[in-house]
């Protein structure tokens, strides 16, 4: 056999061992391509001084693939596998737990994730604190006149427990607005403040604001409770949402709940002040020039408006629910304030 057809064989075994391995691994199954899922941490719910509910969603370009998932948290930032895991099965879409045994007055950092063999997908970090133990009191000094207040924790909130009686000026029954601030002594009839502040109507119930003077009366580190706060605070007492975003009296006992047990008419119903509000009922002014249901009705500005009209919470001597209306910015209400 001569060199050149030694040569030849050898080029052609080497072509077809080519074309095989060519074939081999064009017919080779194609390996999966990475699906990465887009993992998001939404705000979480229902928070509590020892617990909370924890909300995420998963969602790919493959509708059909399946991740476990799950929540990680702790208390420094960025949680990890190894910081406290919760799984919640596997899926796509939304998901949430609840978590408990956590501390109250903590802020607590979390992400959710979703894991597949191989790898892990975090979310976004999003924080949350729990809330002192409901029923924490204590007790508030107003720098601008010296006067004290009781405070409680309901829910994550802190609230004065008593109506608001700063009184820079007061103005008599004949002196409306609806624009400017306007301060009123419910059955006082001068403009005397020395002599405003000395009545049993003042001491009890504090201070009648138009929403002018509301809006600017709290003292600073704190502020007039916006609508979704008053409803926060009816959401903490048991009211359901649908009802917390219906106008009228709303809800079921949560008035009760927020009424003292004095200094309100007969019969006072449901009234048990669980929640520790001691909500009195300090009537109102109307910008018709006169006062009105003082024992019967207490009405609370909110800082929610439009310009002419705010949103106000009232409970009533007769009912134990709360009620959520408005009404124009020239009528005079108590307020509370709520800690920012």
């Amino acid at each position: 056999m001569t060199n050149t057809r030694i040569i030849n064989r050898v080029f052609s075994l080497i072509s077809i061992i080519l074309v095989c391995a060519i074939i081999f691994i064009g017919c080779k199954p194609n390996e999966p391509d990475l699906i990465i899922p887009e993992v998001t941490t939404t705000e979480a719910t229902e928070i509590r001084d020892t617990s909370a509910v924890l909300n995420g969603n998963i969602s790919s370009e493959n509708s059909s693939a399946s991740f476990d998932r799950g929540f990680v948290w702790n208390t420094t930032g960025t949680p990890v596998f190894g910081d406290n895991k919760l799984t919640v099965g596997a899926g796509n879409g939304d998901f949430s737990s609840f978590i408990g045994n956590l501390s109250p007055s903590t802020e607590y950092y979390t992400r959710a994730y979703a894991k597949t063999e191989d790898n892990i997908f975090y979310g976004n970090i999003i924080s949350f604190k729990t809330f002192d133990p409901t029923g924490t009191t204590a007790t508030y000094t107003d720098s601008r006149d010296g006067k004290n207040y009781n405070t409680i924790t309901i829910g994550y909130q802190v609230w004065l427990s008593e109506n608001l009686k700063y009184l820079p000026t007061v103005n008599s029954e004949e002196d409306v607005s609806g624009t400017s601030p306007r301060y009123y002594v419910y059955d006082y009839h001068g403009t005397d403040t020395a002599e405003a502040k000395s009545l049993t109507n003042y001491e009890n119930y504090g201070v009648l604001y138009n929403w002018a003077a509301a809006s600017i009366a709290c003292p600073e580190g704190w502020h007039l409770p916006t609508d979704s706060e008053w409803r926060k605070l009816e959401l903490y007492l048991g009211m359901s949402l649908e009802e917390a975003n219906n106008t009228g009296l709303r809800g079921t006992d949560e008035g009760g709940e927020m009424k003292s047990t004095d200094f309100w008419q007969d019969p006072n119903t449901g009234a048990n002040n669980s929640s520790g509000f001691s909500a009195r009922p300090g009537g109102a002014f109307y910008d018709e020039n006169y006062f009105d249901d003082i024992n019967s009705s207490g009405y609370w500005w909110t800082d929610t408006n439009n310009g002419v009209n705010s949103l106000y919470r009232y409970l009533k001597y007769n009912d134990s629910r709360i009620g959520r209306l408005d009404s124009p910015n020239g009528y005079a209400y108590s307020i509370r304030c709520v800690k920012n």
